[in-house]
């Protein structure tokens, strides 16, 4: 041993065979030097085995059988040929070196599940109903059912086993593409003389539309369907509700201009004097109409909308059955501009009672019948 700069330099005397020989690290300390014959290593099992550890960690053991002892010397491990998980784990007895002889302690076996015991998760699940639905609607296409229950399920397949109430935007509007895609394409498997049953479909996809779109390309969805369905109640309201629902872009002017344009459109209808559920829809409009206006401030307008409807059709004089409608209108101001009382006021007497007190206006007695001139 000699001392070098202050620090201290020894030397170890070894035989001729020193490379059979290597300085234990883990084992070694500064007063004491561990030597590890390597010679040994074919003989008998290293304490370290490719792994490296400090001297208090502890590794679970891994046992073999006595029968069929591992050989720990080789630098690999040879594992059985079989393939069959649910086999029994049985060693071939001229394969001393398989995997399958270790023993594991038990607190630290692993737990092999077999496939026969897994359970299908909640997602797994959903997409196997799906697989279905889709089935059944390629089947039967124009089974309606079959593509509402597909466009339901759509909600199992965004986020499984939860409700679709406690989704968030983005979850809800994936959920919507989805059921408009199911929507459009059931559209495809109904002609159009099947109304009650696209007028559904769209009631649903516009329902949806709602959630994805901008509120002006929503409103301009629904002009779209309304061309295709000129008169359905349902959608009739969806419209009208979408034009009123933006405070943001609200106008007097253009909301009472909608509902004058609405009425002309339904009224312009060849079919409307004869549906039933178009003249409904012209009621609801004029009420919606009427509301808006008392909302807005504009009373006497509302009222007078009323009582100019009630007037003229219910009022009017029995010798203008048989004119235009324009030799009617221009009666019908004369007598609204003759500030007389008019109907639900007191003293009114209606258009009619009026029209016989004034007597015919000589620009319409040319044109009437001798009948009717000699009242």
């Amino acid at each position: 041993m000699d001392t070098i700069n202050g620090g201290t330099l020894a030397f170890l005397l070894l035989p001729n065979n020193h490379f059979w020989f290597k300085i234990d690290r883990a084992e070694s300390t500064i007063d004491k030097v561990f030597i590890i014959d390597k010679s040994a290593a074919s003989k008998q099992v290293p304490q370290r085995l490719l792994l490296k550890r400090s001297k208090n960690q502890e590794l679970p053991a891994l046992l073999a059988h006595d029968k069929n002892e591992l050989d720990l010397a080789r630098d690999f491990v040879v594992f059985s040929p079989s393939t069959d998980i649910d086999a029994d784990p049985v060693s071939s007895p001229n394969d001393p070196g398989s995997f399958r002889d270790l023993v594991y302690p038990e607190s630290h076996a692993p737990q092999v599940q077999k496939s026969s015991d897994l359970v299908p998760t909640a997602d797994l699940q959903a997409r196997q109903r799906n697989i279905q639905l889709i089935r059944a609607t390629k089947i039967n296409p124009s089974d309606l059912q079959a593509w509402l229950d597909l466009a339901s399920h759509q909600e199992h397949l965004v986020i499984p086993a939860v409700d679709a109430s406690s989704m968030i935007n983005s979850e809800r509007k994936t959920l919507a593409d989805l059921r408009i895609a199911v929507y459009e394409k059931a559209l495809k498997q109904f002609p159009e003389n099947e109304a009650p049953l696209r007028e559904e479909l769209f009631l649903r996809l516009l329902s949806e539309a709602s959630i994805t779109l901008e509120a002006q390309k929503y409103k301009q969805k629904l002009q779209d369907t309304l061309q295709q369905h000129l008169t359905s109640f349902p959608i009739w309201t969806l419209y009208l509700n979408a034009c009123q629902a933006n405070p943001v872009e609200f106008r007097f002017e253009d909301v009472k201009a909608f509902f004058i344009r609405s009425l002309r459109t339904l009224g312009s209808n060849n079919n409307a004097n004869h549906n039933l559920e178009a003249q409904h829809m012209i009621l609801y409009l004029t009420l919606r109409y009427t509301f808006f206006l008392r909302d807005t401030g504009y009373v006497e307008l509302s009222i007078a909308t009323w009582q100019a409807l009630c007037e003229y059709h219910l009022f009017r004089p029995e010798h203008l059955a048989h004119l235009g409608r324009d030799f009617i209108l221009a009666d019908f101001e004369k007598f609204w501009e003759s500030e007389r009382p008019r109907f639900g006021e007191e003293g009114a007497r209606g258009w009619c009672i009026h029209d016989q007190d004034d007597g015919i206006d000589p620009e319409l007695r040319s044109i009437l019948p001798d009948a009717i001139t000699a009242i």
